[in-house]
C-alpha cells in the first residue's frame, strides 16, 4: 500500500504546483518563465465579467506582470495566450482600455472564508443542451471587469473573446502594426475591409496557416474556408449559431451585428490570403 500512497501524494503535489506563465517578444526563442505564486499579489472583491458573479480573488494584476517584463518602448501590443488556444491581443499602452478591463490573473478565490486555487468550469448558457466543450481552468483564471474589447467595443455577451478564454499561459509582446501586417492580403478596399473584420472579430479564435489562435478552425489550413463555404453560406454561419452546435462541440457564437457586406469582404480576404499565405512578422 505504501507505494500507492507515495504515488497519490506525488499527484497531489503536482496538481498544486506553482502556476507559471511565459513572457517573450515575438520572434525571440527565449521565453522566460514567471512564477505567479512568487509575484506581488493583491486581494480584491470584484465582479468577474466572464461569470457575472462578484467574488473575492487573490492574484497578480496584468499591469504589474507587464511592468515586470519591461517591454521596449517600440512594443505596444501584448498578445495573451491561453491554454485552450485562444489568443487575445491587447494594446497595453492604451491606459483607458486597460483601466476599463482591469485584468487580474486570479490564483485563488475565497469561498466561506477559505481560499481555494480551484475555479469551477464555465458552462455556457444554452437551451437545455449539454455543452460538450465547457471552459475549464488550471492554475489561474483571467478576471476582467468588462466583456468589451478595444478592438470591438460594441460586441459583448456571447461574442466577446473574454467569454471563451481559460487559463493564461503566455504574454507575447509585439509591435501592433507588424502584427496586423501579417494578415494583409492586399491594398484593395475589400481586402483591407476583410482584414479589419478578421482583426476585430475573428483573430481571437481563428488563426491562418497556424499563425495566431488555434481555438477554432484554422481559416486556411488544411483547406481554406472559402473552398468549403460560399460567401452567402458563410454569412449564415457567422450570423446564426447552429441549433445543435453544442452537441457538435462547436463554440462559434452568433455574431448578429456583422453585416452581409462585411462577410463578403472577409470571404474575399480569405480567398486572397490563401494564395499568398500570412506574411512574416517584421517590426
Amino acid at each position: 500500500m505504501r507505494p500507492v500512497l507515495v504515488v497519490t501524494l506525488s499527484m497531489s503535489f503536482a496538481a498544486l504546483a506553482d502556476p507559471v506563465v511565459e513572457t517573450w517578444v515575438r520572434g525571440d526563442k527565449h521565453r522566460p518563465v514567471v512564477d505567479l505564486a512568487k509575484a506581488p499579489q493583491t486581494e480584491v472583491t470584484r465582479k468577474d465579467a466572464q461569470t457575472g458573479a462578484t467574488q473575492t480573488f487573490r492574484g497578480v494584476t496584468l499591469e504589474s506582470l507587464i511592468q515586470q517584463a519591461a517591454p521596449a518602448p517600440a512594443l505596444d501590443l501584448v498578445v495573451l495566450h491561453f491554454r485552450n488556444g485562444m489568443v487575445v491581443p491587447l494594446p497595453f499602452r492604451d491606459d483607458t482600455a486597460l483601466k476599463a478591463l482591469d485584468p487580474l490573473i486570479a490564483l485563488a478565490t475565497k469561498s466561506e472564508d477559505r481560499w481555494t486555487p480551484r475555479f469551477p468550469p464555465l458552462v455556457k448558457k444554452d437551451s437545455g443542451v449539454r455543452d460538450t466543450r465547457p471552459i475549464t481552468f488550471e492554475g489561474n483564471k483571467l478576471v476582467v471587469a468588462s466583456l468589451a474589447h478595444p478592438f470591438q467595443p460594441g460586441a459583448v455577451e456571447e461574442a466577446s473573446p473574454w467569454q471563451h478564454v481559460d487559463s493564461l499561459t503566455g504574454l507575447e509582446f509585439a509591435v501592433a502594426s507588424a502584427w496586423n501586417a501579417q494578415f494583409s492580403a492586399g491594398d484593395a478596399a475589400p481586402l483591407k475591409e476583410g482584414q479589419r473584420v478578421y482583426l476585430a472579430r475573428c483573430q481571437f479564435c481563428h488563426g491562418v496557416k497556424r499563425v495566431g489562435a488555434s481555438f477554432g478552425w484554422d481559416l486556411l489550413d488544411p483547406i481554406p474556408i472559402t473552398e468549403l463555404r460560399t460567401s452567402k453560406s458563410l454569412t449564415l454561419h457567422v450570423r446564426a449559431r447552429e441549433g445543435d452546435a453544442p452537441e457538435k462541440g462547436l463554440m462559434m457564437p452568433a455574431l448578429r451585428d456583422v453585416t452581409e457586406a462585411q462577410v463578403a469582404s472577409f470571404w474575399k480576404w480569405v480567398a486572397a490570403l490563401a494564395k499568398k499565405g500570412p506574411a512574416s512578422y517584421r517590426p
